[in-house]
């Protein structure tokens, strides 16, 4: 099968799929690393080819887009958290060679520009995103969001990746075109809500850092470092600071504000 983002009409990539017992490189080392069930982690293997792998599937990401997905059990074919999975690594692959780039981030769409947020576990992504969902806001996710260059700046195209709260919102309101990129912030909670600036090293520390399946691995971190920085320096990240219970009203207004412009 052929993987598209809204949009955009080329494919990111492809996939051969079978059904086999893991016994790749890859398979072995993460059976007898005791492999998580549900968390994908990419390495290389003596063959130079990137993989991503679970202990229910192992993937073998090509440069060229023609993937292959190797699944341990015939009925994890139909298993959501195992084929979701597998398309959140090959995605966060593919993007790079498009100049695009995931982040684990929670984002709606508010006046017609998509606003994105990235933090730690914790930090509100999920939280931010209900209180948007309140306010009106079509959300995006609350768990992933890509970026897509396009002249000019960056478009948010949505994608069927979300947490629990993200796939409710998206099946009651989906969406299906890219919104132009209006503002990229750092969520943190305090007493008082504001934004204040990052310095330009900061912005490009946390935006990798924000970069799941990519920014640690020798084939892609530098390819993460370039998107990430025109990024940056299209639409400057910022803190944003809030309440858990704030009114959207009042998020709305500061991230609408001139401090949410592109550069």
């Amino acid at each position: 099968g052929e993987f598209l983002c809204a949009g955009y009409p080329s494919p990111l990539f492809s996939t051969h799929c079978r059904v086999e017992q893991l016994v790749s490189a890859a398979g072995r080392c993460f059976a007898r690393a005791g492999a998580p069930e549900d968390d994908p982690v990419v390495l290389d293997t003596t063959d130079g080819v990137p993989y991503s792998a679970t202990g229910r599937f192992v993937a073998e990401v090509y440069a060229d887009g023609q993937n292959r997905l190797r699944l341990a059990r015939e009925g994890d074919l139909g298993a959501l958290s195992v084929i979701e999975n597998y398309l959140r690594t090959a995605t966060a692959r593919a993007l790079l060679k498009v100049g695009g780039i995931m982040l684990h981030s929670g984002g709606f769409v508010y006046q017609g520009r998509a606003y994105i947020f990235v933090g730690e576990s914790g930090a509100g992504k999920t939280t931010l995103t209900r209180i948007a969902h309140a306010g009106g806001a079509d959300i995006l996710s609350d768990d992933i969001n890509v970026l897509m260059p396009v002249s000019g700046g960056f478009d948010v195209v949505p994608v069927p990746f979300a947490g629990d709260f993200g796939r409710v919102a998206q099946a009651a309101a989906p969406r299906s075109s890219p919104s132009p990129l209006g503002g990229l912030f750092c969520l943190r909670k305090a007493p008082e809500a504001g934004i204040v600036d990052i310095s330009p090293s900061r912005q490009l520390a946390k935006l990798v850092a924000a970069a799941p399946f990519v920014n640690n691995h020798a084939s892609t971190v530098v390819t993460v470092m370039r998107v990430a920085q025109s990024v940056r320096d299209r639409v400057p990240l910022r803190h944003l600071f809030f309440r858990r219970d704030e009114e959207f009203g009042v998020i709305a207004e500061l991230i609408s504000g001139e401090h949410s412009h592109a550069a």
